[in-house]
């Protein structure tokens, strides 16, 4: 496998987990700026990471808008 896809994969599921905890902490901190701020941190990241391939799916999800749902 390529080192690079490796690494991705690595940090993506390190930042997967990253983001499903502080969905968790916000049923308990809704309104937590600093939880918020760091799940946007994670997605965003994620986001920027999977640019480095062709992930259709992946690029679809994570660019979706939120005024769209």
């Amino acid at each position: 496998m390529n080192p690079l896809l490796e690494q991705f994969l690595s940090e993506s599921r390190e930042l997967l987990e990253s983001i499903g905890q502080k969905f968790m902490q916000l049923e308990d901190l809704p309104n937590d700026r600093r939880v918020i701020d760091d799940l946007f941190r994670s997605v965003h990241t994620l986001k920027g990471n999977s640019g480095l391939f062709t992930f259709p799916e992946m690029k679809r999800v994570l660019h979706a808008r939120s005024e769209e749902h």
